[in-house]
């Protein structure tokens, strides 16, 4: 598995943007996010590039967890905006 997400939240301060947000993707996939404007695909993105700290769940990118990573250690292992 390339990407994985389990029951990921993200907050901006006292407002919750993610709840429990799950997915995999495998080598090889293509995957569009899709959503309206203000359904989180840009907090999904920054989240999974390091810019914003999840605040539970597991983020794993080739089984290594990433989610308490620097945006400059997970641009380093390849996921970079």
């Amino acid at each position: 598995m390339l990407l994985e997400a389990r029951s990921i939240d993200v907050r901006y301060g006292d407002l919750q943007a993610l709840f429990a947000v799950s997915m995999e993707l495998h080598e090889g996939e293509i995957v569009a996010l899709v959503g309206a404007n203000g359904a989180g695909k840009s907090t999904l993105l920054n989240t999974f590039a390091g810019l914003i700290p999840c605040q539970r769940g597991l983020l794993h990118l080739r089984a290594k967890p990433v989610g308490a990573l620097t945006a400059e250690k997970v641009a380093r292992m390849g996921i970079a905006l």
